[in-house]
């Protein structure tokens, strides 16, 4: 067939059209190809989580001027591994929200190290609270997204940040006389008197709205911190054990919700401890140089949403009185009598016009730390595995397991009966707990 050269000529426009729009498509499909694969190569598949700041996640009121940070990595792929970080930090968390770090940006950084990074940014403050989030780039150089932010606050970095005073309740021995006469006893004598635990408390007015309050507090041998009638957070012993006479631990409470205009109460219950051991013991704790009775210092700071700042803290002012807690040793154990209980006593309204004015004291020797570890709190609720009747008054709980704990029990009877909880891990001839 012989093709009219006009027909020819369409036909080759036609071929050269398709052709070309061959070509465009072609162009399209590869720029989008393209575009996918950068797109899955911007951000690498290692992920992050677990900030953790002195090994604690998002704490409150440390004192470590170059605290260490450390995060944990994931990744949906085999093989990955971090080759460089980039740290930033900054004090709004708005500023850090933008991906900057007006504290610190480390840069990015040539490193596999994941755990107890250095801060190396500007000085940090007392009582300020930092913002952080990090990215690392993958084996391939590949950046991760930025993490979740976490933060740290820190607490009270120089002794001149303190504006409280150590108080404790009216002497009530002789020190120096106690330690002559406690040499001279047997190793296994019983406790030389039974001083109730101490509950110390003061109030004060508020007409203003609180922005933030921060408790720091600390009280010796252990307490435990009240305020508008509930207690404050759920740590059980604090604070933990130190050599007194070196370094007292402290712990910071956010408080903010637990203001209220009007009235407030702060109350402190204070125990023994390791402070003022009452009983021999083999490390010869009754007789430390640094014994006395319990005290507690404490400050409370507010700051307002005027701007202004108002400050509470522990002095002469704080009243005082016994509680229903009439004994209580770390090795002898803790007698409650319920006729002692004072409803109220950390609630605005009470009356404590019959308790007495606190006493100043000197207070222990150690520089004050803040106390940087997990807390001692209760875990887990365990029942008993059985019980067994010995007679009308005598009962063996077997908890099926040993542990650290406490017993928790509801009772009712005629004022003035006794019940007697004794601890142990396994039960003599008689089928009676045996310490």
């Amino acid at each position: 067939m012989i093709l009219s050269p006009r027909r020819k000529s369409k036909r080759m426009m036609l071929q050269s059209n398709i052709a070309k729009a061959m070509r465009e498509i072609m162009r399209i499909l590869c720029l989008f190809f393209a575009s996918t694969v950068n797109l899955f190569a911007i951000v690498s598949t290692v992920t992050i989580s677990e900030l953790t700041c002195e090994y604690l996640q998002n704490p409150l009121g440390i004192d470590i001027r170059q605290p260490r940070l450390s995060w944990k990595l994931a990744s949906t792929g085999y093989n990955q591994a971090q080759t460089a970080y980039e740290i930033l930090v900054a004090d709004d968390e708005a500023v850090l929200a933008n991906h900057q770090g007006n504290i610190w940006d480390s840069g990015q950084v040539s490193s596999d190290q994941s755990l107890f990074i250095p801060f190396n940014g500007l000085p940090l403050q007392s009582r300020s609270r930092y913002y952080w989030q990090v990215r690392i780039w993958d084996k391939n150089g590949v950046p991760s997204e930025w993490s979740d932010p976490a933060y740290w606050e820190m607490g009270l970095l120089d002794p001149a940040d303190w504006h409280a005073e150590w108080i404790s309740t009216p002497k009530v021995m002789d020190w120096s006389e106690l330690n002559r006469r406690r040499s001279g006893m047997a190793a296994d004598a019983p406790p030389e008197h039974d001083e109730p635990a101490p509950m110390l408390r003061t109030s004060f007015i508020l007409n203003k709205a609180v922005k933030r309050a921060r408790a720091y507090v600390t009280g010796l041998g252990y307490y435990e911190l009240f305020m508008n009638g509930s207690r404050v957070g759920d740590h059980l012993l604090d604070p933990a054990f130190t050599r007194y006479d070196k370094r007292v631990l402290y712990v910071t409470y956010d408080v903010t919700q637990r203001m209220m205009r009007g009235e407030n109460v702060v109350g402190i219950l204070l125990g023994n401890g390791w402070y003022n051991m009452p009983s021999r013991g083999v490390w010869g704790f009754d007789r430390a140089y640094w014994r006395a009775e319990p005290t507690c210092r404490f400050m409370l700071i507010l700051d307002m949403e005027d701007g202004s700042q108002e400050m509470i803290s522990s002095n002469e002012s704080w009243r005082c009185s016994n509680g229903p807690i009439t004994f209580n040793s770390i090795r002898q154990g803790e007698f409650y009598d319920a006729r002692m209980e004072q409803p109220g006593w950390d609630n605005a309204g009470f009356d404590d016009r019959t308790w007495h004015p606190v006493r100043r004291v000197r207070g222990p020797e150690g520089r004050a730390s803040a106390q940087m570890m997990p807390p001692i709190k209760i875990m887990q609720q365990i029942k008993p595995i059985s019980v067994t009747v010995l007679n009308d008054s005598v009962f063996v709980l077997d908890f099926g397991q040993s542990m650290a704990g406490f017993l928790s029990m509801r009772a009712s009877g005629p004022v003035g009966r006794r019940t007697t909880f004794v601890y142990g891990e396994r039960l003599d001839a008689d089928g009676l707990v045996d310490q």
